[in-house]
C-alpha cells in the first residue's frame, strides 16, 4: 500500500481473474507496486490454492507471487471460456468506522450535502424541524425519530472500487444514546431497505456535543455498486423535543493515494484497457469482450479489499 502504482493485467484472450489467479494457458502480466514484473503462466501465487473454484487464492496471487517478480509455483487452472461471465466476490464483512481522521481532505470528493449556500440542496427532513445555520442543517427534535434524506443524485460512479469512503461531520446531543445510520438507493435498487443500512454504532459515537467526522469505509458493503442515487441519514431513537443535531457536510470519495496511478508498459501498446482503483486490465477485444472487463474489474477489487481490510 506504500506505492501509487497500479497493478496492469495483460489479457491477451479469454482470460479470467477470481482472487487473483489466472487461467492456464492465458498469460499475465502482473506488476507489483514496486514496478518489477513477474511472469505467470496460469498458476497461483506462491502460497495460492487454485484447486476448487479458484476462490482461495492465497497472499501472494495478487500480487504474482515474490516481490522479485517470480511467478508462484502452484498448479494450473483451466481457462474459463468465452462466454463465462465473473460473478461478483461475497464477502460479508461490517462497516469500518474511523472517528476524525487525520486526513480529512478525501479525493475525487463528490459533495452530497454542504449547505454553503442556504441553501436545502435538495434534502429533505421528517420527524423535525429544519433550519440553516452557519453553512450547516440544524435539526430540532419533536420527540419523534427524525431522518434526513436526499435523492435523485446523479452522476456518482460506485464500481470499480471508486468512491468508497463516505465522511459524516456531525454534531450530536450528548444526550443521545443511540445510533446513526446513513442508507442508500442505486440505479439498480431504488427503494430504501433495512439490508441497505450502514450503521454507527451508539459505541461509535461521540457524546461530548461536539462536532466529529465519521468516516465510514464502505468498500465491503456488497449492494453499494453500480451509481449512487439516494442517501438516508437517520437516528435509531427520538430526539427529544427541542434537542438539536447539526450536520456540517456529506461526502464521498477515495482517500488521498489510495488511487493507483498507471504504469507505463511496452508490451501492450495498442490494447485496450480499462482501468479501477487498483488495477488495469488491458484485453484483446476480439477474444475477450469489453462488457466482460467491468465485472472482472469488480472481483478484482472486491479481492484487494478483503485482503487489505
Amino acid at each position: 500500500m506504500g506505492s501509487s502504482l497500479r497493478r496492469n493485467l495483460l489479457v491477451p484472450g479469454a482470460l479470467l481473474f477470481s482472487l487473483g489467479v489466472s487461467a492456464a494457458g492465458c498469460s499475465a502480466t502482473v506488476s507489483n507496486e514496486e514496478g518489477s514484473a513477474g511472469e505467470r503462466d496460469g498458476r497461483a501465487g506462491e502460497d495460492g490454492n487454485a484447486s476448487g473454484d479458484g476462490a482461495s487464492g492465497g497472499d501472494n496471487a495478487s500480487a504474482g507471487g515474490d516481490a522479485d517478480g517470480g511467478g508462484g509455483d502452484g498448479p494450473p487452472v483451466s481457462c474459463a471460456p468465452v462466454d463465462a461471465k465473473p460473478a461478483p466476490i461475497s464477502v460479508a464483512q461490517p462497516i469500518t468506522v474511523v472517528l476524525d481522521p487525520q486526513q480529512t481532505v478525501l479525493a475525487d470528493a463528490q459533495s452530497l450535502g454542504e449547505w454553503n449556500a442556504a441553501d436545502q440542496e435538495d434534502w429533505t427532513v421528517s420527524g423535525a424541524t429544519v433550519q440553516l445555520v452557519d453553512a450547516a442543517v440544524r435539526v430540532t427534535g419533536e420527540g419523534s425519530v427524525p431522518t434526513l434524506e436526499r435523492i435523485g443524485l446523479v452522476d456518482i460512479d460506485l464500481d470499480r472500487g471508486l468512491r468508497d469512503v463516505i465522511d459524516i461531520r456531525i454534531q450530536l446531543p450528548t444526550s443521545y444514546i443511540g445510533d446513526l445510520s446513513l442508507s442508500y438507493t442505486t440505479d439498480s435498487e431504488a427503494e430504501f431497505s433495512d439490508d441497505k443500512r450502514m450503521r454507527i454504532s451508539a459505541a461509535e459515537l461521540s457524546d461530548d456535543g461536539a462536532f466529529h467526522v465519521y468516516r465510514l469505509l464502505v468498500g465491503a458493503e456488497q449492494r453499494l455498486r453500480g451509481k449512487l442515487t439516494g442517501l438516508r441519514v437517520s437516528l435509531s431513537t427520538a430526539l427529544a423535543a427541542k434537542e438539536t443535531l447539526l450536520v456540517d457536510y456529506v461526502r464521498i470519495g477515495d482517500i488521498e493515494g489510495d488511487v493507483y496511478q498507471l504504469e507505463t508498459n511496452p508490451d501492450v501498446t495498442g490494447l485496450p484497457s480499462v482501468t479501477s482503483k487498483h488495477f488495469a486490465i488491458y484485453y484483446n477485444a476480439t477474444d475477450y469482450p469489453v462488457a466482460k472487463v467491468p465485472g472482472t474489474l469488480r472481483n478484482l477489487e472486491e479481492m484487494w479489499y478483503f485482503y487489505h481490510h
